[in-house]
């Protein structure tokens, strides 16, 4: 079901500005993957070719011979199949691209990500595959080694292939330099982390949830609504560009009352945490997973006993929980999507299929984002006798009821969002929940999804 590649361009200038990209507000896309996991364990999911199906019989025996019949010369000849008995030929695979920001070489990986797309497509094709012909889904994964231009050169490849109906679940910061050519190809681009400008203003964009807004902005406002402290101290990284994050904050109406930068070369982070923690009563981790796990350090380290703010985005699987420490219970967190404890059919049907592929304890919101991605492309597709990239493209135009079960709210596409005043009509999600870091697991702590920032 998996093709992976990597574009092999590598502008290690741009390095250190694409990975803030990814981590900024501590949003969706820190390293997906277990710091202190073992290699194998780290292999992103889903690149193992599948395995031959296995006989019944034991390894060595002979299988059963087949019933013996009379072969006298009175036997009836098989008769020929009728025109209405012959089977219709299999209907021709299509194909689905990912745009993965994310390098092995440096432990950026999103097995979580990967394990939401394997788990949806994998029922998707049991059950028939996708629109009343039943197209097998083929993913295609290219690694972009965070270089901008191989982005887009992963658009061109998709947009190249007539078997491609979309690009969804994409986990990348570089929106602005490969949704254009999405566009020119009529592609579009479902259900991503949607960090770029363009993310929120492309014609061919349709991300499910509220990205680095939401993720940022809830990470201030579960603070002020559940903690009840609007006094909090902001960490950030020394990434070219991370002081946009107070200054976003600020226009959301939620300002940080000090800030600190922690260098992303350091390996310790006391100096900075506890200087911030003097001036504050709480605070918010912008960083991605490594650095968030410096400052949950710091915190424990210093014996800091302040409330703390992350977000889901940042990967927060039942490992990663067990790694960080014990400053981390009672976190809050920003979610994208309802938590796995919220009773909603679409989350016990996602679970399941996690389940399914062998993977329950990848789940999160990255794993979400993929799942969605692909049941929205399902429900597209359903009983259409064409499935192509219009399919798509204008089924998501006409689209006004996108139901998750529950995982997202009810989303409306024909409908432009309001965040930032309407700057980015495309987050037609303007929604969060907040969660909690409670007894080793993401807990729910709001009463379904809310609209801080809209509403």
């Amino acid at each position: 079901m998996y093709s992976t590649h990597t574009k092999q361009r590598r502008h290690w200038r741009l390095l250190t500005a694409i990975l803030l990209a990814i981590a900024l507000l501590a949003a969706a896309c820190g390293d997906d993957d277990d710091p202190s996991s073992s290699p194998s364990a780290s292999e992103p999911a889903g690149e193992a070719e599948a395995s031959e199906p296995e006989s019944d019989s034991e390894p060595g025996e002979e299988p059963d011979a087949a019933p013996e019949t009379d072969s006298g010369a009175d036997e009836e000849p098989d008769a020929e199949p009728t025109p209405e008995e012959e089977s219709e030929p299999a209907a021709d695979p299509v194909t689905v691209w990912v745009i993965e920001d994310s390098s092995e070489a440096l432990g950026v990986v999103f097995p979580s990500v990967r394990a939401g797309i394997e788990a949806r497509v994998a029922r998707i094709n049991g059950e028939g595959g996708l629109g009343a012909a039943g197209h097998e889904v083929l993913v295609e994964i290219c690694v972009t080694d965070f270089d901008p231009n191989a982005a887009a050169e992963c658009a061109r490849e998709a947009a190249a292939d007539p078997s491609t109906i979309a690009v969804a679940a994409s986990v990348s910061a570089n929106g602005d330099a490969y949704l254009p050519i999405l566009e020119e190809a009529g592609l579009a681009n479902v259900g991503g982390t949607a960090f770029g400008q363009l993310d929120g203003s492309s014609p061919v964009s349709f991300p499910t949830m509220g990205g680095a807004i939401a993720a940022a902005g809830c990470q201030a406002t579960v603070l002020r609504d559940v903690a009840g402290i609007e006094n909090f101290g902001l960490a950030i990284t020394d990434s070219p560009g991370s002081d946009q994050v107070g200054f976003l904050l600020a226009i959301l109406g939620v300002p940080a009352g000090a800030e600190v930068v922690t260098p992303v070369a350091n390996t310790d982070y006391t100096a900075e945490i506890g200087a911030l923690a003097a001036d504050v009563d709480a605070i918010m981790l912008a960083q991605d997973l490594s650095g968030a796990f410096k400052v949950l350090r710091a915190v424990e380290q210093l014996g800091i006993d302040l409330p703390l703010s992350g977000t889901a985005g940042q990967s927060w699987t039942p490992a990663n929980i067990a790694s960080a420490g014990p400053a981390i219970e009672g976190m809050y967190l920003s979610l994208w999507y309802a938590s796995d404890d919220s009773g909603a059919p679409g989350i016990e049907q996602y679970r399941a299929d996690l389940e399914a592929i062998g993977e329950p304890d990848l789940t999160g919101d990255l794993a979400k984002m993929g799942w969605v991605a692909f049941e929205l492309i399902h429900q597209l597709a359903e009983g259409t006798d064409v499935v192509d990239r219009s399919t798509i493209l204008d089924g998501l135009n006409a689209m006004t009821a996108f139901d998750t079960g529950g995982i997202a709210p009810v989303l409306d596409f024909t409908t432009p969002g309001g965040f930032l005043g309407g700057a980015a009509p495309r987050f037609v999600n303007e929604t969060c929940a907040y969660g909690q870091i409670q007894d080793g697991a993401v807990v729910g702590v709001s009463d379904g999804f809310l609209t801080p920032f809209t509403g």
